[in-house]
């Protein structure tokens, strides 16, 4: 080996003197090598070598192949947020974990059936896409479509005003937009509570201000 090689002085230090390698690639793509520090001569055998790549190639597949399938498990398919199976585990989770606040967000989008049924369901997509990408940006925090048209965004550890000021941040989205509204109902407490009971307080808020909008704008109960 040249000694002023890049390979020398890497491999040098190690008391490397010599190396045998072979390359691993996926679907094509070189994604890195296995290789033999000084191998003796009387015990190496290449094609073993070879094989023993094949395996690890596998094994990785088999492994991004479960990462993906847990993503996709735990994972709203069209939004990219958190979905109603990742939602339950949450709550079971939050049941065995203390925290110093907990605040609530619940959500659901006004007129989403009569614009899936006036405009097209890929626009009512459009509408769920932006109303979950506004509750990404302002919510770090867990957020989860549990249905259709519903989302709940819950915060532990996280200062009234804070959670206040996102609040309002998303009130004001819902005001200044006419084609893209949803009714909000909100919660925080620093006292002792189940993470149950005070969903229950954000959904019933949620269905008060929904009732009011369809009331208020369209003359009907939300029901019709």
């Amino acid at each position: 080996m040249d000694h002023d090689s890049e390979e020398y002085k890497i491999l040098g230090p190690q008391n490397i003197d010599s190396l045998v390698a072979a390359p691993l690639f996926n679907n094509g793509l070189l994604i890195g090598f296995i290789g033999v520090d000084n191998p003796s001569v009387e015990y190496l055998h290449y094609g073993l070598l070879e094989q023993i790549t094949s395996f690890i190639v596998n094994d990785l597949q088999k492994r991004l192949l479960i990462e993906k399938l847990q993503v996709l498990s735990y994972r709203d398919s069209l939004t990219g947020v958190c979905n109603r199976t990742s939602y339950i585990k949450y709550l079971d989770e939050l049941k065995d974990n203390s925290y110093s606040t907990l605040g609530v967000i619940f959500i659901d989008i006004n007129g989403l059936k009569k614009a899936n049924d006036s405009r097209g369901h890929a626009y009512g997509d459009q509408m769920i896409v932006r109303i979950s990408g506004l509750l990404k940006k302002t919510f770090a925090e867990k957020v989860f479509r549990i249905g259709g048209d519903e989302f709940v965004v819950i915060c532990t550890g996280m200062m009234r005003e804070e959670f206040m000021r996102r609040e309002q941040t998303l009130r004001a989205f819902a005001e200044q937009n006419a084609e893209i509204n949803f009714s909000l109902g909100a919660v925080w407490t620093d006292e002792e509570i189940s993470v149950e009971k005070l969903i229950a307080i954000a959904d019933k808020a949620m269905y008060d201000a929904k009732r009011d909008y369809y009331q208020k704008y369209l003359h009907c109960d939300e029901s019709l």
